[in-house]
């Protein structure tokens, strides 16, 4: 893929613990001027923007359940429902791989789903589901993989960014090679600069997460930090 066009495969993430309104402002308004895929952030904060920002074509994406994804489907259709009644675009939804790590494979099954059904029928809208892979062994994989072939949302994303390591290629790769092509992967977890991300393209990756989403693609599109090429 062309340098130049990057910004749409970028997912910029704002989820830290220090948000401020005006900081998070400036960056959904830079995410705009370099074209970037979408802006995930807290449900808080995606209502806030919504509120102030002039929309463009980055999509306000919120979390769900984030970082650990451990409460009841009940609670992450609430929050699912707040984020579009408060002007999210899409949803990226943590799963709880814990169900699996416990060999509660059925569990799991219904709790994707469930999440899936509930966006596509009720918002028709977009999801992404959140598999922590870094803590999942090839079978709890491959069970994950099943899962949410089955359940059928718009992207399997790899990592809340919040676990041991980040995403590597050959987590890519496996998950390509089981993953239904109808789905999308979003890899995250780790991805600082340019070349990673370009790598994990490659490998098949359909678009990157990452906390350094800007800088990213400035650093392929070869712009400076005043804003102007290099």
């Amino acid at each position: 893929m062309s340098r130049r066009d990057i910004g749409s495969k970028i997912d910029h993430t704002r989820l830290s613990l220090d948000i401020r309104l005006e900081e998070v402002l400036e960056e959904y308004r830079a995410c705009c001027r370099l074209g970037i895929r979408g802006f995930v952030t807290h449900p808080w904060v995606v209502a806030r923007l919504s509120d102030i920002v002039n929309r463009c074509g980055t999509m306000l994406i919120g979390v769900v359940s984030f970082p650990y994804g451990m409460d009841s489907l009940e609670a992450k259709l609430r929050t699912i429902d707040y984020l579009f009644s408060s002007g999210a675009d899409e949803v990226d939804v943590v799963s709880n791989v814990n169900l699996l790590l416990n060999g509660l494979y059925k569990e799991y099954l219904d709790e994707v789903v469930g999440l899936v059904s509930y966006v596509k029928d009720s918002w028709g809208r977009g999801i992404k589901i959140i598999v922590e892979v870094s803590i999942l062994n090839e079978r709890l994989l491959e069970e994950a993989v099943e899962a949410i072939n089955r359940a059928g949302p718009d992207f399997f994303k790899t990592s809340t960014g919040k676990g041991p390591r980040g995403t590597t290629v050959e987590d890519v790769l496996a998950i390509r090679r089981m993953l239904s092509p109808d789905i999308g992967i979003k890899a995250s977890g780790g991805i600082r600069d340019c070349k990673a991300a370009i790598t994990l393209l490659d490998a098949g990756a359909d678009i990157i997460g990452s906390s350094s989403g800007i800088a990213i693609v400035k650093e392929c599109m070869g712009i400076g930090d005043e804003g102007r090429e290099a």
